[in-house]
């Protein structure tokens, strides 16, 4: 019995964790500043990635 209550446990716990990493999630994915950040970050890669096939 003891086994099968700590699984319980163990099953809510991630649960719980992925409900909030979702909440998070949403939240972040509705504001601009999660959108900014995105595309600021695309370009970076870009620039990147075109600066690294110059080089080769």
């Amino acid at each position: 019995m003891h086994c099968k209550y700590s699984n319980l446990g163990h099953i809510n716990l991630k649960v719980i964790w992925w409900l909030t990493f979702w909440a998070l999630f949403r939240d972040l994915l509705f504001t601009k500043f999660f959108w900014k950040s995105l595309l600021d970050l695309w370009e970076k890669s870009m620039n990147w990635w075109m600066t690294v096939k110059v080089e080769l």
